[in-house]
């Protein structure tokens, strides 16, 4: 009969609501919902559980009815030990935020729960929980249900009743949904009463009523120079050197989760820092003298007034944000020890640089900033391992070191596998290289084995010395910042930066676990194939000779670490054995896949396939997007090409040194901004280039001017092609002109798109110095074997 079923319905689901509160109390006692490997919390979103991880470096309280904040403030914050700055009143809902700090062991925070649970002036006391994006979410006595369309609100009354729970008011701009509230019998517990009533299947959601903090996307910091600062958010702009958008470390985002905490201190070991720079004082600790081996009071400081080098590394990690002068660093609300190991008027020893290491250890570093080179040194290895293995309570002490600038291997102690090895790119997401889009031609980012990641590394502002000192010498605050500044010194406090709000974040993380989230977030260059490394050492995702793991994600990297699911990240990197379509598909796999989760192919942004392989027979860029139960994931692009013949467009140009001229008349004239020639158009041999060509054919004899990027901008009228063949030599003769300092570039357009990029440069010549009118240069170029790869 229907009313006996009514009745026989209503008696198993108050017996389950007895076992459900019963548990939840004794769960409530040890502070635990959803006890687990790592705790969480759940509830029932589109029919399916969502998880969160508990956060006990956060508490929510709810004062009792008629209890005021102001006249409990002193004796909660004193009931568990914590000032009374940590307790911030939400007003509207009677709670209270109390933030206990990340360092407090979770059985002292059980403990502080268990004083407050026991208040008669609380109703209930729990930790809060985050997001995937790191944000912090409470929940309070309310909750949020939408009734069934066969559901009359007398049923839900008599399930309110049975579980102790109270309608708190009708939803005003929806029929059949309602807020509620759990009361005393339900530990004023909103989440396991929206649990338990969604399991009645009485409703079409039922959820706790959640707040969640600092939600808003963070702005810009008002640092005049913050819109220099490409590497937090490149836009672009002309004032970043019209790089490419969204070739950053994804900082402005990150600062949605943290800016850093004062906790987490890096140690800069180089030439010392301006300790009384108002973008750095306050973030700056006591320092150490590697050549004196002290640690008095100024020591720390740089010792020579060109001694700017330090500065420009402390500045990018922490220069202070939102201060309304110069410049934001990575990581502005961390604290640096900087440590002097060389300068001007202090030489490097081997010595020196093992008790930079040890002291910064011994003084609480986290992470280790170096941006310097060496030859290799036992001492100095000792040292490393020392802050690697015993840093940080045995943690281990994050080390980076960066990779150098010779457009060579990578330096020593970046070779140490113990450290993060940081090479360079340029703001269009290229490896910094003579032919890189910044124009900077006498020097690129070492690269190779050994190359762990790449951040940023030219035309970076950053702190200088302040006033006539340092490398602006400009009086006054004129001279306190660099606009740009270079280098792989630049990228590695960079990293270094990234990593403090990693642990600022979650200062649990072992040297292990925050090199594999870093190095597995990183993101993929579309100018670069990747693939698992040859090196044993770098087992954390795929990798690519130029780029390492690739760009440094912060906001990838938190998230990574917010993600409950750590086993594995939800994360997804493919690779191919070839990236250049000949006479058969190109197989495409999905690198360490993941057994529980599905995985769409995707070529030029539409889907295409599914599953852990798939053949490409087109052309395109390629990726894959994985999906599992609590997230999704999009692979880096395998960019595909299509067979290339034996026909090819070539040409060249040349890029002139500081205070000469260059005169070009290849496909255009590139002028650096350093470098303003005295030219002039018309057919005078004397002022340009009157003929370019390959073993006789003439490519092209036009001239004139054009701005970056010099690469591409072709094809122009008057270029021809001619036939070129893989693993050849030929000659290319420049005719006329009259110059000095210039290099010559050839180009191959390999996937023939009309375009020369970086990628695509096949020899450059060396200086060809002064030339009278009507000279000849000749520059044997080499066709690589790959150029043509099989397809003949």
């Amino acid at each position: 009969m229907p009313g006996s079923n009514t009745k026989l319905f209503a008696e198993n689901l108050q017996r389950k609501y007895f076992i459900a509160i019963t548990l939840a109390i004794f769960l409530f006692s040890l502070n635990i919902t959803n006890a687990q490997s790592r705790e969480q919390i759940s509830y029932y979103y589109k029919g399916e559980k969502v998880y969160y991880p508990v956060s006990y470096d956060r508490l929510i309280i709810e004062l009792a009815p008629g209890r005021s904040f102001a006249e409990h403030k002193s004796s909660i914050a004193k009931l568990i030990a914590v000032s009374e700055d940590s307790l911030q009143e939400i007003s509207f809902t009677n709670q209270v935020l109390i933030k206990v700090g990340k360092d407090v062991r979770n059985t002292e925070i059980a403990a502080a729960v268990t004083k407050l649970k026991n208040s008669p002036d609380l109703l209930y006391a729990r930790p809060v929980f985050k997001t995937s994006s790191g944000k912090y979410v409470s929940y309070g006595r309310d909750f949020i249900v939408k009734l069934k369309k066969s559901v009359s609100f007398a049923k839900v009354q008599e399930l309110m009743d049975r579980a102790g729970c109270k309608l708190v008011k009708k939803y005003p701009f929806q029929e059949d949904i309602y807020i509620l509230a759990a009361g005393f019998q339900g530990r004023y517990d909103g989440l396991a009463m929206a649990n338990l009533f969604y399991e009645s299947q009485l409703f079409e959601y039922a959820e706790p009523n959640k707040s969640t903090y600092d939600v808003k996307a963070s702005a810009p910091p008002n640092d005049p120079l913050y819109n220099l600062q490409w590497a937090h958010n490149n836009i672009g702009s002309a004032a970043q050197y019209n790089g490419t958008p969204g070739v950053d470390m994804k900082i402005l985002q990150a600062w949605d989760i943290t800016m850093g905490n004062p906790n987490i201190k890096i140690g800069v070991i180089d030439e010392g820092v301006d300790l009384t720079h108002p973008d750095l004082q306050a973030n700056l600790l006591q320092g150490f003298n590697g050549a004196t081996m002290t640690s008095n009071p100024g020591d720390g400081g740089y010792t020579y007034p060109t001694d700017a080098h330090g500065t420009a590394c402390a500045g990018i990690i922490g220069a202070i944000a939102n201060n309304g002068i110069g410049v934001a660093g990575v990581a502005p609300n961390c604290k640096i020890i900087p440590a002097v190991l060389f300068g001007a008027n202090i030489p490097f020893t081997d010595l020196s640089a093992a008790a930079c290491f040890d002291y910064v250890r011994l003084q609480g570093a986290d992470v280790i900033s170096n941006s310097w080179i060496s030859a290799v040194s036992s001492v100095i290895d000792d040292a490393i391992d020392r802050a690697v293995t015993l840093g940080r309570g045995g943690k281990g002490c994050v080390v980076f070191c960066a990779s150098a600038n010779f457009n060579s291997s990578v330096s020593y102690p970046a070779s140490n596998p113990q450290v993060i090895a940081v090479g360079g790119i340029s703001m269009c997401g290229e490896r910094k290289s003579p032919t890189s889009c910044d124009g900077l031609w006498w020097w690129g980012a070492n690269y190779g084995q050994g190359l762990d990641v790449v951040a940023p590394c030219v035309a970076v502002p950053t702190a200088d010395i302040q006033g006539a000192n340092g490398g602006n010498t400009n009086s006054g605050a004129g001279g306190d910042y660099f606009d740009s500044y270079y280098g792989t010194s630049v990228a590695c406090p960079a990293a270094a930066g990234v990593m403090a709000l990693m642990l600022s974040f979650d200062s649990t993380l072992t040297v292990s676990q925050a090199t594999r989230i870093l190095e597995l977030s990183c993101t993929k260059l579309p100018l670069y194939n990747y693939a698992p490394a040859p090196d044993p050492n770098q087992p954390n995702g795929i990798w690519n000779n130029e780029t390492g793991h690739g760009l440094i994600n912060a906001y990838a990297a938190l998230q990574l670490i917010a993600n409950p699911d750590t086993t594995p990240y939800c994360f997804v990197q493919i690779g191919s054995p070839d990236t250049i379509l000949c006479s058969s598909p190109i197989l495409l796999s999905v690198y360490n896949a993941d057994s529980s989760a599905t995985y769409q192919w995707r070529r030029n942004n539409t889907v295409i396939g599914s599953g852990l392989t798939y053949n490409a027979t087109l052309p395109g860029n390629y990726d894959v997007v994985q999906t599992k139960a609590n997230c999704s994931a999009t692979s880096n692009i395998l960019n595909i090409i299509s067979n290339v013949s034996v026909a090819a467009t070539a040409s060249v140009t040349a890029v002139c040194s500081p205070g000469s001229s260059v005169l070009t008349a290849s496909a255009q004239t590139y002028v650096p901004s350093y470098c303003m020639p005295s030219y002039s158009f018309g057919t005078d041999a004397g002022v340009y280039i009157s003929l370019v060509s390959i073993d006789g054919t003439t490519l092209n004899n036009s001239s004139g001017g054009a701005p970056l990027p010099y690469y591409t901008l072709y094809p122009q009228s008057g270029v021809t092609t001619t036939s070129l063949s893989a693993n050849t030599a030929f000659t290319m003769s420049v005719a006329g002109g009259s110059y000095q300092d210039c290099y010559i570039w050839g180009w191959i357009d390999y996937n023939q798109d009309g375009l020369f990029s970086a990628s695509e440069s096949i020899g450059v010549s060396g200086n060809v110095g002064a030339l009278t009118t009507g000279s000849i240069i000749l520059m044997s170029l080499q066709m690589p074997t790959m150029v043509l790869q099989g397809c003949v």
